[in-house]
């Protein structure tokens, strides 16, 4: 497995982790912010492995 593969893949968890913190926690604000984290993580993940390898990552 290759590093960017690896380092995409943490991505894509740290991603999944922001959003569910994010769906439980009570302030707006931080939810917002949880979100936009995990969509910098999903798109940087995407562009270290351009095409349809990301998704497959999920």
């Amino acid at each position: 497995m290759s590093n960017a593969v690896k380092v995409a893949e943490r991505l894509l968890a740290h991603a999944k982790l922001c959003r569910h913190i994010a769906e439980q926690s009570w302030n707006e604000e931080t939810a917002r912010k949880l979100d936009a984290l995990a969509e910098e993580c999903t798109q940087a993940a995407a562009a270290l492995l351009p095409g349809d390898k990301s998704e497959s990552l999920h």
